[in-house]
């Protein structure tokens, strides 16, 4: 079993490009948190597991944002053999904010 938990935060202009790769094992949770609170702070987060036989991988995405920032892009590619699983959470926080 295994598990990763890791937040990042963007600042003002900036972008933030973030990417992942798993290898599964029996089973593995893994979450991924960015924080964009500043104008113009985008993020781009990338993603790619490999499983096989019997083994599971939960993986859990998700942004933080004020009104100001809206931009984030999220993508996960999966490649499973025989019973392998994965399952994909997201999550997206608006925190309130003074609107542009």
């Amino acid at each position: 079993m295994g598990c990763e938990l890791s937040t990042r935060r963007a600042g003002a202009n900036s972008q933030l490009r973030w990417a992942v790769a798993a290898l599964g094992s029996r089973l593995h949770w893994t979450a991924q948190s960015v924080l964009l609170s500043e104008p113009g702070s985008e993020a781009h987060l990338y993603g790619l597991v490999f499983a096989d036989g019997r083994q599971h991988l939960d993986i859990r995405r998700g942004r933080t944002t004020s009104r100001r920032t809206r931009r984030a892009i999220c993508s996960l590619g999966s490649a499973l053999l025989d019973r392998a699983r994965t399952v994909l959470r997201g999550w997206c926080l608006a925190a309130g904010g003074p609107a542009d």
